[in-house]
C-alpha cells in the first residue's frame, strides 16, 4: 500500500467503549481509516466490534515520514493476505460516534471483515495525560492461523501464544498502575481476558 495525502475531513473516531484485557477475540472490523499523525508519521485507527462492545484502537503506525516501514505495516499486510486483497483501496465512509456522526478515509477491503485478533496493552501517553491502551499484536484467518502459517499449513501456534499472554504490559505501564491511584486492576484484567480468549 503507498501514501496518502492527508484527507482534511478524515476524522478520528471517539471511543465508544474500554479497552480489553489482553488475548485473542472475535472481532468485526466496524470501520479501519487512515490517520496521520502531527509527525507525519501515516497508520491507521481502528473501530473493532467484540462482544458487543466498540473498541477503538487508535495510532496504528506504519509510516514514517520518509516513507519507511514500521512494523505493524507488516501486521496490516500479513492482513491483507488473510483476506485476499492485492491492493488496498479507500472510500469515504460516514460513521457514527459519540459526538455524532464523522466521515472517515476508510480501508474498503477490511470494511465489516470478521476476523480473530490478538491484543496487547501498552503504556500511553496522551496530552500529559498517562494511561494504558489497546494494540494490535496479529490477526488470525477463520482457522486461527496468521497467514504465514495457512500459507505454509503449520500448526496455529501464534494464536495459542498470543491466547496465553496474560500480561502484556510494559514495564512503564506496570510502574504507572503501581503509582497510580485510580489505575485499574490487572487482576481485574486478568479476569476479564479469561471470558474473551478463543
Amino acid at each position: 500500500m503507498g501514501k496518502y495525502d492527508f484527507n482534511e475531513e478524515a476524522a478520528v473516531v471517539d471511543s465508544t467503549g474500554g479497552a480489553m484485557a489482553p488475548g485473542v477475540y472475535e472481532a468485526t472490523v466496524i470501520t479501519c481509516s487512515e490517520t496521520t499523525a502531527s509527525t507525519g508519521t501515516e497508520g491507521f485507527d481502528w473501530n473493532l466490534e467484540i462482544g458487543g462492545k466498540t473498541v477503538i484502537i487508535y495510532g496504528m503506525w506504519c509510516w514514517r515520514p520518509d516513507g519507511s516501514t514500521i512494523f505493524n505495516a507488516e501486521t496490516v499486510n500479513k492482513l491483507q493476505g488473510i483476506v485476499g486483497a492485492k491492493k488496498l483501496t479507500t472510500f469515504i465512509k460516514e460513521i457514527e460516534t459519540k459526538s455524532g456522526k464523522k466521515k472517515v478515509s476508510a480501508i474498503k477491503e477490511f470494511d465489516g471483515i470478521k476476523v480473530q485478533v490478538a491484543l496487547g496493552r501498552v503504556y500511553d501517553v496522551y496530552n500529559d495525560e498517562e494511561n494504558s491502551k489497546n494494540e494490535i499484536k496479529e490477526f488470525f484467518n477463520k482457522d486461527g492461523k496468521t497467514f504465514g502459517e495457512a500459507k505454509g499449513n503449520k500448526p496455529a501456534k501464534q494464536k495459542a501464544y498470543h491466547a496465553k499472554a496474560k500480561d502484556k504490559y510494559t514495564e512503564k505501564w506496570k510502574k504507572w498502575n503501581a503509582e497510580a491511584d485510580d489505575a485499574p486492576e490487572v487482576e481485574a484484567e486478568e479476569e476479564q481476558s479469561e471470558g474473551g480468549l478463543l
